[in-house]
């Protein structure tokens, strides 16, 4: 019985991290892309090349990214950055 709950215990857990890792995605916030799109970065953050070299090093090499929206101000200052609420899986 001891092994049982044991291996029991163990596939939970093992079930609970991959449902986890599949319900989670670390998220960028860049220039707006379109699906499919390429879009060449040359990435001068550590942060996000830590974030990168982590997901590569895990073989996930997936993060989402959204985008920003410039909207023009009403009184003739600097436009407005938005974050959208719809992005991109990028890999």
């Amino acid at each position: 019985k001891d092994d049982l709950s044991f291996s029991m215990e163990s596939l939970q857990s093992r079930i609970l991290e991959v449902k986890e890792r599949s319900n989670k995605l670390p998220l960028v916030v860049l220039d707006a892309m379109l699906p499919r799109q390429v879009l060449k970065v040359n990435v001068r953050n550590a942060l996000l090349m830590e974030l990168i070299r982590t997901r590569l090093e895990a073989e996930e090499p997936f993060f989402g990214m959204l985008g920003t929206a410039r909207i023009a101000s009403n009184d003739g200052g600097p436009p407005q950055l938005i974050n959208l609420v719809h992005g991109v899986q990028v890999q």
